[in-house]
């Protein structure tokens, strides 16, 4: 409403004035932040703090992967648990169904001879 040159009927002032000055200081400052932040990139940059372009081709090359070394044991060794708690627990769930099934069967002929048990007398 500022913007429009509304003006307050009691005392003449701009209507919205000090809203739009915060929203505009607001506005500035995050430009002065995304200008902090590309400075502090471009010097990691040419500090070498963080490889770009061929820098990092360059490292990338330079460095040799050797899997057989101990340091990928652990990972190895956690998939290998993860595998074994995986096959653990499939067993369980089926030791579970299959005296679930038991007793479902055990109770359906319990029913079955109750009711029949009740037609006989019946007669």
């Amino acid at each position: 409403m500022s913007e429009l040159g509304m003006v307050s009927a009691e005392n003449g002032q701009p209507i919205g004035q000090e809203e739009l000055e915060a929203l505009r200081e607001s506005h500035s400052n995050s430009r002065d932040v995304t200008k902090l932040a590309k400075t502090i990139f471009r010097l990691a940059t040419v500090l070498g703090l963080g490889p770009t372009g061929s820098a990092a081709q360059g490292q990338c090359e330079s460095h040799n992967v050797n899997s057989n070394d101990n340091e990928t044991l652990w990972i190895w060794l956690s998939i290998f648990l993860l595998a074994v708690a995986w096959i653990g627990f499939a067993v369980a769930c089926y030791k579970l169904w299959s005296k679930m099934d038991q007793r479902m069967q055990h109770n359906e002929l319990q029913q079955a001879e109750q009711i029949l048990s009740q037609d006989i007398k019946e007669i």
